[in-house]
């Protein structure tokens, strides 16, 4: 089966961008799923994730503030990192 350059919207920024039938081929031979972010919100991830950067949260347990390394897109049911533990020790 020939494959061929798909448009598919960024779930970050909501720009439209090409996954190439190049790129299509790669992602299935590596076992990947098709990228749900363009290149330039992909790219701007890994270096936040790489700087170390992160996001306060209020803890849904115990009401402290705590930071998770992600940016949270539904605050509730974040945990800080001692509630964090004590629910996995359980």
């Amino acid at each position: 089966m020939e494959l061929k350059d798909q448009n598919l919207v960024c779930q970050d920024c909501g720009k439209e961008f090409v996954f190439t039938a190049n790129d299509q081929k790669f992602f299935e031979e590596k076992g990947y799923q098709p990228p749900k972010r363009c290149p330039d919100c992909r790219k701007a991830k890994k270096q936040a994730k790489s700087s170390g950067q992160k996001y306060e949260i209020t803890c849904s347990k115990c009401g402290e503030k705590g930071y998770v390394p992600f940016e949270p897109k539904n605050p509730e049911g974040l945990l800080c990192e001692n509630c964090f533990r004590e629910s996995r020790d359980k």
